[in-house]
């Protein structure tokens, strides 16, 4: 498994698909960063909510990285598609973990306020949340399910608005009210609660694209 995913950590960097994606979460990330972003929980609302459909993005790409003919290739290498996708999974979530990791010790190194590890922990369960139900998209958005990029970005785009129109429903809906004016305590039941959702959510979309996988590919 971890030559499988080297393999395709190398693939992705060669085919440098995800460098858009990638981009625009650091051009709002520097954005939301570049005067007082105001108190230390408040400054993750923007990146909790661009992680949805950058982490949706990048988790297509990182998914459509191979060509059909090199990922058939793979896939009898490594044994089966139930390897491949584990891989490809790990590799998008892998990926999530650093924008995570960026959208956290920005806000840390520029905010001249005091952030409590409580506040530092709600705001990983907040990009977690958000990030890892765009994973779920992402797989969604991606071959075997969809082949024509067109299809992809639309479907990610009707991910967007969707959020948007289901107002405060979790995992995503409810993230401002969480993150606004709090000092990180009181908010880590219910970012848990989005998070564990998010996780549910990813493994049913997992089990779905492996049930599909294993007829199409």
């Amino acid at each position: 498994m971890t030559a499988l995913l080297r393999y395709l950590a190398a693939d992705l960097l060669r085919s440098q698909v995800f460098f858009l994606p990638a981009l625009l979460f650091l051009a709002v990330l520097a954005m939301l960063n570049s005067g007082d972003p105001g108190p230390p929980l408040s400054a993750y609302q923007g990146t909790a909510l661009v992680i949805y459909p950058v982490a949706a993005a990048l988790t297509m790409v990182i998914a459509n990285a191979e060509d059909p003919i090199a990922r058939q290739v793979t896939l009898v290498t490594a044994r089966g598609w139930g390897r491949v996708l584990a891989a490809l999974l790990a590799l998008s979530v892998l990926a999530l973990l650093l924008l995570t990791a960026l959208a956290l010790l920005v806000p840390l190194l520029v905010n001249p306020r005091p952030q409590p590890p409580s506040l530092l922990l709600a705001g990983a369960l907040a990009h977690l949340g958000s990030g890892l139900l765009g994973v779920a998209v992402g797989l969604l958005c991606a071959r075997p399910l969809l082949h024509r990029p067109v299809h992809a970005v639309s479907t990610i785009l009707l991910g967007v608005v969707l959020v948007v129109f289901l107002g405060r429903v979790p995992p995503i809906g409810n993230l401002m009210t969480l993150l606004e004016g709090s000092d990180g305590s009181h908010a880590l039941a219910a970012l848990t609660g989005n998070l564990a959702l998010s996780a549910g959510l990813l493994a049913a979309t997992a089990a779905l694209v492996y049930a599909i996988g294993r007829t199409r590919l």
